[in-house]
């Protein structure tokens, strides 16, 4: 199983982490050096935000036990894209 401060090794800052995961900074820095397992809601963000890399069944076997099993990616936005910006 994959822990919370695990899941942080793969995100180049933690500022990136709460970003795509829709956490708070303040939540990132008590999830360094945490053993404990990646709360259920996260799972499919983290797995969305890693494009694959980490996937449910590693996050947490015990509520994805089938390793094969993996949810469709969503399209991912263009680098450099600016979410916050409104469309004309």
């Amino acid at each position: 199983m994959i822990t919370r401060s695990q899941v942080l090794t793969r995100f180049r800052t933690p500022a990136e982490a709460a970003r795509k995961l829709g956490i708070t900074r303040q939540a990132t820095q008590e999830w360094k050096g945490s053993d404990a397992p990646v709360p259920p809601e996260r799972v499919l963000p983290i797995y969305q935000a890693t494009r694959g890399a980490v996937t449910p069944h590693e996050l947490r076997p015990d509520l994805y036990p089938d390793p094969d099993w993996l949810p469709p990616l969503e399209p991912q936005e263009p680098s450099g894209a600016d979410s916050s910006r409104e469309v004309a």
